[in-house]
Parts: C-alpha cells; sequence; structure tokens
C-alpha cells in the first residue's frame, strides 16, 4: 500500500525509497547496538590475544593480518546473539579476504622458518646474503 504524506497525497518513488533505506539503517543500527551491549567480554577475550600490530614490517603484517581475520571469525561464531543471516554474511565476506591473503601468509611463513633455519645453523644474524630456496621460474609467454 503506498505511502501518502500529511496532506494525503502519496509519495514520489524517491521519497519511498528513502523511507525504505531509512528504516532499513534503523533496522541495522538496532541490530548493531544489540549486538554489541552483551559480547563485549566475549570479543575481549579473543582479540585479546592478538600481538601488537607490526607497523613498518610488511613481511610480518601480512601473516598478522591473517590472524586478525582468523579471530574475528572465531568471535563471530562465538557470538550467540548475533543472528544467523548477518553471522553467514559476515563469515563468508570474511572468508573471502581470507582466501586472498592466505597464500601470502603462506609463504611469508615459509620464508620466515627458512631464515630462522639457516640462522640456527649458521649463527649469522645478516640475512642479506642468504640464497633463496628454491629457483621461482618465470611463466612461459606465448
Amino acid at each position: 500500500m503506498p505511502r501518502k504524506d500529511e496532506n494525503g497525497k502519496r509519495l514520489s518513488g524517491h521519497q519511498e525509497r528513502m523511507i525504505a533505506e531509512k528504516i532499513k539503517s534503523d533496522i541495522f543500527n538496532a541490530e548493531r547496538a544489540r549486538i554489541h551491549t552483551g559480547s563485549k567480554a566475549v570479543l575481549n577475550s579473543i582479540f585479546s590475544s592478538l600481538p601488537k600490530a607490526p607497523i613498518g614490517e610488511p613481511h610480518k603484517a601480512v601473516m598478522w593480518a591473517n590472524d586478525v581475520l582468523m579471530t574475528s571469525m572465531e568471535a563471530i561464531v562465538k557470538d550467540d546473539k548475533m543472528a544467523l543471516e548477518n553471522k553467514v554474511k559476515l563469515l563468508s565476506d570474511l572468508a573471502g579476504k581470507l582466501g586472498m591473503i592466505r597464500d601470502k601468509a603462506s609463504e611469508q611463513k615459509k620464508i620466515v622458518d627458512y631464515i630462522t633455519r639457516i640462522q640456527k645453523v649458521d649463527g649469522a644474524d645478516d640475512i642479506s646474503n642468504i640464497e633463496a630456496p628454491i629457483e621461482i621460474k618465470k611463466p612461459v609467454q606465448s
């Protein structure tokens, strides 16, 4: 049923969409406020285990971002006040982001492990002269 203004005149399509958007926004904000009120203790305990962000160290930042995404997913799963459809939406969004950095984080972990192993064997602090463990081949161009 179409909405009418204070004079009884039917609202335009734009006005109808603006009202619908306002209602949707109000519902979203109310849900967000309800979620945040009861779950702060759970979130604090989950996120307190994260180390400080490695600002200025991009090789560590990839692995840290991976941990943040995984911790966020854990917090969403454990939050019993969040609606199921919100959980699914947030988890699928985070899973996509996690997929984008998964390979980078995995490669970065291998590099860090390799350098650590070399430093233990050689006792060297300077890693600038260490060769890569494998040769990376460029793709064949046709």
